[in-house]
Formats: structure tokens, C-alpha cells, sequence
């Protein structure tokens, strides 16, 4: 099954097929179709979608990272990244980026520095200008994560019916059995608009195969991945954090920490 392509990225998403299908196909059971039918209804209205809310885990080794955020179809999005003590919030507002982490995740990653980093830039929003942000952006919108939902799958079935935070899901199993493939379970809503409420990643990915770059990361070597979606077209209110310390572009040479006040 696709992963959620951003806990790759991001330290951050993906799911389903070319899509098919009208008003009549979506207001039909869902738990009547075929794995290949459930997926395209889910790569026609996911696209649609105009903002999502998530939260989820990965291991990788004997790392867990945790993740949440917010999501608009605009590009903008707030995600939350937990890595045992450390924390960072990323604010995504294209072309700027804003950043905060606590004072573990500047002593895990300062090298020698680590403490002086973390008693000087610990809790402080850093702002930076760049366009090459936008293709981050770009890999959590909804259209994207629709794109690449049938991207990497094995033998798809049918796992019956199940709930989702008290939602009637519909199941589609994939064996990961394909080089190249990730076994997991998708489980998406049973009436229109047919969209994703969870995504579980239960194994490592089959080694081999042609990955797709537009929606696979080569270097993931993860074993297990939970992610759920929620509040879906709800209003979104992300926004510049007051007292951003701006990083210059360009070869200024300054680091964040010389910039703080």
C-alpha cells in the first residue's frame, strides 16, 4: 500500500488510481465493489478534497516518529514532527517556511553546539524564503496524495468492514507480495464522498520493482506506519507566527543562531 509519502519528507503521504466513475458509482455501498473500483472512487474524491486534518506514526529501526497537522488544498499546512524527546512545528506558507523546535531536538542535532543551541534558540520560530519549499508543499496536497494512491501496490482484496472514529470504514488489503510493493490496509469511508480515514503500513517494502519518485521514497527502509485522516473541507486557519527570525537566502553565511537577538 502507497505510505504516507511526507513522514518520509518531512521526518512526513500517499494512497490510490486513476479514477472512474460518477454520482451513480459513489452513492452505491461501497462494501459491494472491487478493490480496484474503491480506490479509483477514492482518487475521484480525495482530489476534491479542500483541506484535511491528520495524525500518525512510523518505525523505522527502533525509531518512532510521531506526526500531526492541517492541510489546505492551497498549500499551506502546520505539522507537528515528535521524535522521541525532540519536537519541531513546521509552518508551510509557500514560498515561507516557519520552524520551532524545543530544546532536544537542538541538543540531538547541534553536534558540539547542541546545548549552546538549545539555550539560545530553543522555542524560537525561524522564518526562510525559498522556492524550492513549494515542492514540499506540493506533496500533501490532496491532489497529490490522490495521484498516487494505486502507485506502488501488491494483490489488492477485500478486508470486510471495520470502524474508524466511530465511522462505518471499508477495508482493501494489499499483500505487498510485488517487488516493490508495501503490505497494508487502506480504510475508507462506505458512502460518497468515498475518502481515506486510515492507512496502515504492515510490513517493510518488497525489495526490487520500478519505484515511482513521484510517490516512493527509494531510501525508506521503515517497517510499520500508522496514519489516520480526519476534518475534511473543515476551515483551516494557519497563519505567519508573530517574531519570526528571518534567514537570509543566498551566501550570507549567518546561521539561525547568529541571528537571534
Amino acid at each position: 500500500m502507497p505510505r504516507f509519502r511526507s513522514i518520509a519528507l518531512l521526518a512526513l503521504l500517499l494512497l490510490v488510481i486513476v479514477g472512474f466513475g460518477g454520482p451513480l458509482a459513489a452513492a452505491a455501498d461501497e462494501s459491494s465493489k472491487t478493490p480496484a473500483q474503491i480506490l479509483a472512487d477514492v482518487q475521484r474524491d480525495l482530489g476534491k478534497v479542500r483541506s484535511y486534518h491528520f495524525t500518525g506514526s512510523e518505525v523505522d529501526g527502533k525509531t518512532t516518529t510521531r506526526l500531526a497537522g492541517d492541510v489546505s488544498a492551497a498549500g499551506r499546512a502546520d505539522i507537528t514532527i515528535r521524535q522521541r524527546a525532540s519536537s519541531v512545528r513546521v509552518i508551510l506558507l509557500p514560498p515561507a517556511m516557519y520552524v520551532k523546535a524545543n530544546a532536544a531536538y537542538w541538543k540531538a542535532n547541534g553536534g558540539s553546539q547542541g546545548s549552546k543551541l538549545a539555550d539560545k534558540l530553543a522555542g524560537r520560530w525561524f522564518k526562510a524564503n525559498d522556492a524550492s519549499l513549494k515542492s514540499l508543499a506540493d506533496d500533501l496536497l490532496p491532489k497529490h496524495l490522490a495521484s498516487c494512491v494505486a502507485v506502488g501496490t501488491g494483490t489488492l482484496t477485500k478486508g470486510g468492514v471495520a470502524s474508524v472514529g466511530g465511522k462505518r470504514a471499508v477495508v482493501v488489503v494489499d499483500e505487498g507480495d510485488k517487488p516493490g510493493t508495501t503490505p497494508g490496509r487502506l480504510y475508507v469511508t462506505n458512502t460518497a464522498p468515498i475518502l481515506p480515514l486510515r492507512l496502515l503500513q504492515t510490513g517493510k517494502r518488497k525489495p526490487g520493482g520500478h519505484l515511482d519518485k513521484r510517490c516512493q521514497d527509494s531510501g525508506d527502509t521503515s517497517t510499520a506506519s500508522d496514519v489516520r485522516f480526519s476534518a475534511f473541507d473543515e476551515a483551516l486557519h494557519i497563519k505567519a507566527p508573530h517574531g519570526a527570525i528571518e534567514v537570509p537566502t543566498g551566501d550570507s553565511g549567518a546561521t539561525p543562531a547568529e541571528l537571534a537577538p
